[in-house]
């Protein structure tokens, strides 16, 4: 999943006349760092580049609490809290970086569930194995009857198999904002390498 950045020449024409190959990466570059951490904020502020909020996650989070039971574990903490979405390990907000193509800047991850993350999901099913069904019973006899009742996961037992559709939470995409930002930026490079280049 990723974000394509394109530097035209005849929008930006100083760039084939005034400037070596090597300069036009280098603003590419510093234009891809300057990418790469706005998206990312999108993770620590819970919401996309253009300042929509983020819906936060379910909770409880099924989907984390069967994955955290078949991997023989117990659920983790987080999966009963609201926030931070999208926000699990921070292998995905981590992943986002971006690579300079002669005169194209691609921005993006190659974790492959990021676009069902951006873009939201198809509706697929999730099942609870027969190992986290015993882990989810060992579990739940360490909590209190009216602990069990409030969280009310004793329907994984007769339904073991759901459907569950992955929500919009966009953190990479080029708006407009992002198009004054790279306009704004590539100019300033550009003045800065031809006064000093």
């Amino acid at each position: 999943m990723t974000a394509r950045v394109k530097v035209k020449p005849d929008e930006l024409r100083v760039l084939t006349r005034s400037l070596s190959r090597e300069q036009t990466e280098e603003i590419l570059d510093g234009l891809g760092a300057v990418l790469t951490s706005r998206f990312q904020k999108s993770f620590r502020e819970q919401k996309s580049p253009d300042g929509t909020p983020w819906p936060e996650r379910m909770t409880p989070n099924v989907a984390g609490i069967v994955k955290d039971l078949n991997n023989g574990g117990d659920p983790k903490s987080r999966r009963f809290q609201g926030t931070p979405a999208v926000r699990d390990t921070g292998i995905l907000a981590n992943s986002l970086t971006w690579e300079v193509e002669g005169s194209k800047l691609v921005v993006g991850t190659s974790i492959d569930y990021a676009s069902a993350h951006n873009t939201g999901a198809e509706t697929h099913t999730l099942t609870l194995t027969p190992g986290g069904r015993r882990r989810l019973a060992i579990w739940l006899r360490t909590l209190t009857r009216d602990e069990r009742k409030d969280l009310g996961l004793g329907w994984l037992f007769s339904q073991p198999s759901f459907e569950i559709t992955p929500r919009k939470r966009t953190f990479v995409e080029i708006g407009a904002d992002e198009k004054r930002l790279i306009r704004e930026h590539v100019a300033e490079e550009v003045v800065r390498l031809v006064q000093h280049g």
